[in-house]
């Protein structure tokens, strides 16, 4: 007989501990999991520092005051809002009005699957605060780039360049912070319900929104509207069931 009994044995006992010990992961999937950082953030997001910034508009009587100081703890957000073809690979479906153009934002797009989308990437819709602190990059200006309108065709798709049509996203300049189109293009889907003076009673940290509502918030302005719309203080509402074509979203990211 060529092999005993105890051969057999000890190759069913290796067999067994081969099938026990658990793969090593690999250099780089260990990488891609431990230094996601402000310094390496995860692909396609920019780190945004924590901070306090006035939210609102001076001396504003509407919707836009009253002025009043926030606290923004950190956090990641996409670089540029959500494209057509990234929509489709995760909601397996394209509502937009211009879908020759896959590199466009996705549009037509309910509040609903923007947030279903978000949650999906393992992400979620940005704060209203947390939308406006980041468009601002750093500044207190009328306008994310100054004071003035007249370098928006530099940063934004508006009513004025736009030929009535969303854009590839990112070919425009980015703000301070490295975020592309905050400003037209589309309008972008926030988490919060709409409530024209919650800036009365709003929490000075973190201000998670009203509890309840009738209409989301969408800020930004698109490519449909007037420079005015451009400015980060400027706030609109649109029910969440709604299907616009100069609406879209992107996603944020907690540290």
């Amino acid at each position: 007989m060529l092999f005993g009994p105890r051969l057999f044995t000890s190759l069913s006992l290796l067999v067994l501990f081969l099938i026990a010990v658990p793969e090593v992961a690999s250099e780089s999937s260990l990488l891609s999991k431990d230094t996601v950082s402000p310094e390496n953030p995860p692909n396609g997001m920019v780190w945004i520092p924590g901070g306090v910034f006035t939210m609102g508009t001076i001396d504003a009587d509407d919707e836009e005051g009253p002025y009043h100081e926030v606290k923004i703890s950190g956090f990641f957000m996409d670089r540029t809002e959500v494209t057509q073809e990234q929509f489709k690979k995760k909601i397996f479906s394209n509502p937009s009005f211009n879908k020759t153009c896959p590199t466009c934002p996705a549009e037509r797009v309910t509040w609903f699957e923007a947030n279903a989308y978000c949650k999906k990437a393992g992400k979620r819709l940005p704060t209203e605060a947390e939308w406006e602190y980041a468009a601002r990059g750093g500044l207190q200006t009328i306008y994310s780039w100054g004071a003035k309108h007249t370098q928006a065709d530099s940063f934004a798709w508006y009513e004025s360049n736009a030929a009535f049509t969303t854009h590839p996203v990112g070919k425009k300049k980015p703000n301070n912070y490295g975020l592309h189109d905050m400003n037209g293009n589309v309008w972008e889907w926030c988490a919060d319900w709409y409530d024209a003076r919650y800036y009365e009673k709003t929490p000075r940290e973190n201000p998670p929104g009203p509890e309840e509502g009738t209409h989301r918030v969408i800020r930004g302005g698109s490519f449909e509207n007037p420079d005015r719309a451009l400015r980060p203080a400027a706030r609109d509402r649109c029910k969440p069931d709604a299907r616009r074509p100069g609406i879209g979203f992107r996603c944020m990211k907690g540290k």
